[in-house]
């Protein structure tokens, strides 16, 4: 029998973007996206690669679970899990030469975040890109520098990097913090409207919600662990004034919100693995 509900860590965090709706008014997609039966991709051939005019590769996705048509990011950006219950991949990593390392290292963080990200998030025009960068990691979410590097004493050569600098101190907001910017920048284009159902034993949660706090579109339903989150993550969370972030304590530890959280996921992804 073939399992087709979808894999879950046993520890961590887990989201889910639950259906992007349309909103009342036309829905429109901002890039064709490739057609397909949805089948298996053929592992055995090699595939072309479309390039735009100045002959970069489009970037596509594709599932783990090998049952998804390519995709492009700002679609995978909305589903989620893929279709059959996969993660969304690229079906390719791009190859720098040491001469763009070179002329990547004078970048700021935002202009280096948008040339890294620019590799994979290829239906994204490059001047909306480097918008949505600077304002991520801009002097409204993270100081200067926004990595800071301090040089580890006695260690030859080896540098200490700090991921803790963004509004939570949390690791976790180097990323939510670009995707506040680019899930409402693709939902605006495409005229539609997301609700993020999520699970969270602290830091994650609370990164996701001041990444998304305010945002048009998109709201935010978390679940923690009542009473066994620390004091600054739950004043981090439960202080949040916009009225698009809902916090839901749950009787329990994690796990309880985790095994409550995917349900609804669950069923949707069966109910289309067996028609």
């Amino acid at each position: 029998m073939t399992d087709t509900s979808p894999r879950r860590p046993r520890r961590g965090h887990y989201f889910s973007w639950h259906a992007a709706q349309p909103v009342a008014h036309s829905t429109r997609r901002m890039v064709p996206t490739s057609t397909g039966s949805g089948a298996a991709p053929d592992r055995g051939r090699t595939v072309e690669q479309s390039r735009d005019p100045i002959g970069r590769l489009f970037m596509q996705f594709v599932s783990t679970r090998g049952g998804m048509a390519p995709a492009d990011f700002c679609d995978v950006l909305l589903s989620g899990l893929a279709p059959d219950g996969g993660l969304a991949v690229p079906d390719s990593l791009p190859t720098l030469s040491g001469a763009q390392l070179e002329a990547w290292r004078p970048l700021s963080y935002p202009e280096l975040a948008a040339e890294v990200i620019g590799l994979f998030a290829t239906d994204i025009p490059r001047d909306d890109l480097t918008e949505l960068c600077a304002a991520a990691y801009g002097p409204d979410a993270f100081p200067e520098p926004v990595v800071p590097l301090r040089a580890l004493p006695g260690v030859g050569g080896l540098m200490l990097a700090g991921l803790s600098e963004g509004p939570t101190m949390a690791f976790k907001d180097l990323a939510m913090q670009f995707l506040g910017q680019a899930v409402p920048y693709v939902l605006q284009r495409t005229g539609q409207v997301l609700n993020i159902l999520g699970a969270t034993s602290g830091d994650t949660g609370s990164a996701a919600e001041h990444a998304f706090r305010g945002k048009e579109g998109v709201t935010v339903f978390m679940l923690s662990p009542a009473g066994r989150m620390s004091d600054i993550q739950r004043a981090q969370m439960y202080s949040i004034p916009e009225g698009n972030i809902h916090n839901i304590a749950v009787r329990g530890v994690f796990d309880d919100c985790q095994n409550r959280q995917p349900r609804s996921e669950e069923r949707r992804v069966g109910k289309e693995c067996r028609s």
